[in-house]
């Protein structure tokens, strides 16, 4: 069954689906933001066609295969993969909200929640079947306080994250100066989802001065992260296991490293700047994929968007009304194959290879527990439905 909904601001009359058992309407695969080549910032999207047809979910950002278990299931819905079409999202909307006006007066509105998808900056999409929203919308109708959710995609990878002095020599800067820089794409994406919530959420019944942004691992890392920009745009937020780096947002010469990999494993290690651009711009997305770094990925310390170093400061909790934090249960299961190759021993010098001199406190405690680790014993774990975790 359809639903239709007319967004002035949007100069468009959507049709998405509705789901009579929850009584909900879902609007999916709607742009967002348009990104005019790889490795540019992406610009938000205020218009739409006449008639937009929202009843399927939007490409995803082009990913690594094989990691099911951390972006999703077997069950997922296969939308297909695009580098230039992945700023989509999908709003569900309470049947409530879809008449706009009663008796010529916008009806009220309602608290929206902006979902951030995690997966390692690496994988995942706001098309998982895991995090369907009707559960969470339902149970909000149930209880008499209903909400819109939103729930976005980005670039990922480094599509979203590369960063280099070759990139960095189009905005005319150097990787030290104030201004546009290189990397972060991704996150910049996000904003701009959050900015387009911001314009056209009212449309479908949302309250965009009442947006709670909330995600999972590296979702909820970034939801941290935009905290820490100094500029939100959301007034509450829930990070479920994931804040930012321990060692602060990564360094520019991290992904510098990671470049000059890239570029050598093309043959463009004695190219110049601009050459190396060009040629990887070109470049079919898998080949990106398969030859950057298989290192961690996230937001760049830039120094515009994010700082580079962490500043321990009880005003940063100023930026945001209301915070929750907190862990998920049994949430390593996911990750238990990788780990269980990991010997405590390997763990602590490379602990003490990256840690120590920026901070001996915190190796310290983790060298006391891995001590702990040691003289303990293994037991069977109680969860034997990790697939369904």
């Amino acid at each position: 069954m359809s639903a239709t909904l007319y967004a002035p601001s949007l100069r468009s009359q959507l049709i998405g689906e509705y789901d009579e058992r929850h009584d909900l309407a879902y609007f999916r695969g709607i742009p967002y933001a348009t990104i005019k080549q790889r490795w540019t910032h992406s610009t938000i999207l205020h218009e739409l066609p006449n008639k937009f047809n929202a009843e399927k979910f939007g490409p995803r950002c082009p990913q690594e295969e094989g990691a099911v278990l951390v972006s999703g299931g077997m069950n997922d819905p296969t939308p297909g993969d695009s580098e230039f079409d992945c700023l989509n999202l999908n709003i569900c909307v309470p049947r409530e909200c879809l008449e706009q006006f009663q008796n010529g007066h916008r009806k009220r509105k309602v608290p929206v929640m902006f979902w951030i998808h995690g997966g390692g900056f690496r994988f995942g999409a706001n098309s998982v079947a895991r995090y369907r929203p009707h559960a969470l919308c339902s149970r909000a109708r149930e209880s008499g306080r209903p909400i819109i959710l939103v729930q976005i995609g980005y670039r990922l990878g480094p599509l979203g994250f590369a960063a280099s002095d070759a990139l960095q020599a189009e905005f005319g800067t150097s990787p030290n100066a104030t201004g546009p820089a290189s990397g972060n794409y991704g996150f910049e994406d996000q904003r701009n989802a959050l900015r387009w919530v911001h314009e056209h959420i009212a449309d479908f019944g949302g309250d965009p001065d009442n947006v709670t942004a909330f995600g999972v691992s590296a979702g909820s890392a970034s939801v941290h992260y935009h905290i820490l920009t100094g500029d939100p745009m959301f007034d509450k937020a829930i990070c479920m296991s994931g804040t930012g780096g321990t060692l602060g947002p990564l360094d520019p010469q991290y992904y510098q490293q990671a470049w000059d990999a890239l570029c050598a494993a093309t043959g463009l290690r004695d190219a110049s700047a601009v050459d190396q651009v060009t040629t990887l711009r070109k470049a079919p997305v898998m080949d990106i994929l398969q030859k950057y770094s298989n290192a961690a990925m996230g937001p760049v310390g830039d120094g515009v968007l994010l700082p580079r170093h962490w500043k321990f400061e009880d005003t940063l909790i100023t930026r945001c009304r209301s915070i929750i934090l907190g862990d998920t249960n049994v949430e390593g299961i996911i990750l238990d194959s990788i780990a269980r190759n990991i010997k405590p021993e390997q763990m602590l010098r490379t602990i003490q290879e990256i840690i120590v001199p920026k901070n001996r406190e915190i190796s310290a405690a983790i060298s006391t527990s891995l001590d702990l680790i040691k003289n303990g014993r293994r037991t069977e774990s109680r969860y034997d439905d990790s697939w369904a975790i």
